[in-house]
C-alpha cells in the first residue's frame, strides 16, 4: 500500500482474465498448488479475505490460522463465525474500500496490533474433529433418549 511500506500480493486467478486491472503496487502472484500452502503462507504476515459474496466457510481462513497468521476479512457469510474481531483478525465491511484502507493503515503503523492479533490465533478445528464431536453429541442424545441419561 503506497506510503505504508506494505506489499499486497494477490494469489488466485489472474485479474486480467476477469477483465480487471490490478491496482498499482499489487503483485499478482497467481494460483498455487495445495502442496505449496506452507511456502505461500510463509511469504506473508497477514491474510486478507475481502469477500463480497457470503461464503459459508472459506478454507483459506483456517489454513491461515493453522500457520499462525491473523486475518483481515469481510464481515459477510460464515466468516464472522471464524474470525474473532480484534482477537485473531479484523472484520471489515465488504466492499468498503475506505474501511479496508484504514484497517491496513492501522496494521502497517501499529506493530503491537499485528502482534496481538497473531498471538490471538488458535489452531483451527478440522472437519474430522467436527465430525467426531458431532458423533459424540448424537451418541449422547440417543443414550439420553433411550433413558440412559
Amino acid at each position: 500500500v503506497r506510503g505504508l511500506g506494505v506489499t499486497l500480493v494477490h494469489h488466485g486467478g489472474d485479474p486480467a482474465a476477469m477483465g480487471l486491472t490490478a491496482p498499482e503496487g499489487v503483485v499478482v502472484a497467481g494460483p498455487y498448488a495445495l502442496e505449496e500452502l506452507d511456502r505461500v503462507f510463509a511469504t506473508f504476515d497477514l491474510l486478507a479475505v475481502p469477500s463480497v459474496w457470503p461464503e459459508n466457510y472459506p478454507m483459506v481462513v483456517p489454513e491461515a490460522f493453522a500457520r499462525g497468521r491473523a486475518v483481515t476479512a469481510s464481515a459477510v457469510g460464515g466468516i464472522p463465525e471464524m474470525v474473532r474481531d480484534g482477537v485473531d483478525g479484523l472484520l471489515l465491511p465488504p466492499g468498503d474500500v475506505a474501511a479496508w484502507a484504514a484497517a491496513w493503515e492501522r496494521l502497517a503503523t501499529d506493530p503491537g496490533l499485528r502482534a496481538r492479533l497473531a498471538a490471538g490465533v488458535e489452531p483451527p478445528r478440522w472437519a474430522d474433529e467436527h465430525a467426531a464431536e458431532m458423533e459424540s453429541l448424537y451418541r449422547e442424545a440417543i443414550a439420553w433418549r433411550r433413558g440412559g441419561r
